[in-house]
């Protein structure tokens, strides 16, 4: 029999937990209850009696109706995108993906109220699952076709989040608590809308804009693609390459920047670097690629 708390949600507790990086072990000791407690907790078996919910919710600084409310199941969990996956921890993957489930449910529980701009990308069915089958050639061409479809020109774009917003991205800034993730992003279903999920904690401009450009090449590139792919080192690696050539050739333009480009010396790379508004470091890889 269930006693305590009527109505408590299990899974909004492990997406707490999972949120503020916690073990079962670790916060059945903040709780002063058992591990065993907590998991059955979470598994819907029992519930916290009332002075453990208080604390549960002063922990997590969630209101307490937030234990209460269920998980939509249609929310089907999209193929996520990483920026430094690479030497992400699972922990910090985990955390990343909980807090970009709560994003998701606060604009779906918005657009009742507001209305959110149309999404306007690119009929991006043309690109393979297979990441092999797209050549950096293409890349070039798709971060091209983009700007155009945007209206953007060749010069450099002055707020490329708004530019994402305008044309029905949903872009948050939120604390990741890890400093190997820069960002994330996907396509969730059924909605069918593109996320962006930038780490503040990088406070960095041009580090950020790189971020949200290379997000933005995996949610027109790769949108197709399995998450077992991503599994894979090669192909991992391979998709990140895409990612960043694509945001390079966005932010970049090859023809417009070479013409800037009267010198490569340090100073002139800044000058450059206000009008961009991308890093030196970027500008050097993009002259390489």
């Amino acid at each position: 029999m269930i006693t305590g708390t009527p109505g408590f949600v299990g899974e909004r507790l492990t997406q707490s937990r999972i949120a503020m990086g916690l073990t079962l072990s670790a916060l059945a000791e903040l709780l002063s209850v058992s591990r065993q407690a907590v998991s059955q907790y979470e598994k819907g078996v029992d519930s916290p009696r009332d002075e453990v919910f208080r604390k549960i919710y002063t922990l997590f600084k969630h209101e307490p109706h937030f234990f209460l409310r269920s998980v939509d199941p249609t929310l089907l969990p999209p193929v996520l995108f990483f920026r430094s996956m690479a030497t992400a921890t699972k922990g910090a993957r985990a955390k990343a993906e909980v807090r970009k489930l709560w994003i998701r449910e606060l604009v779906n529980y918005l657009t009742d109220y507001l209305n959110f701009p149309e999404v306007n990308f690119p009929n991006v069915e043309e690109y393979p699952a297979d990441p092999n089958c797209i050549a950096m050639e293409e890349v070039e061409v798709a971060a091209a076709g983009l700007r155009k479809a945007w209206n953007l020109g060749s010069g450099p774009i002055p707020n490329l989040v708004r530019i994402m917003e305008q044309n029905g991205a949903i872009v948050v800034r939120h604390p990741l608590d890890a400093d190997t993730l820069d960002a994330l992003s996907g396509w969730t279903y059924p909605e069918h809308v593109p996320y962006v999920l930038l780490n503040s904690d990088k406070d960095c401009s041009v580090r950020s804009r790189l971020d949200l450009a290379h997000e933005l090449g995996h949610l027109i590139l790769h949108r197709k693609i399995n998450s077992t792919v991503l599994r894979r080192r090669e192909l991992f690696n391979l998709v990140e390459s895409q990612a960043f050539r694509f945001g390079a050739s966005f932010l970049l333009p090859q023809e417009p920047f070479l013409e800037d480009l009267y010198s490569v010396s340090l100073d002139a790379l800044k000058v450059l670097k206000q009008k961009w508004k991308v890093s030196i470091a970027m500008m050097i890889e993009r002259l390489s690629i």
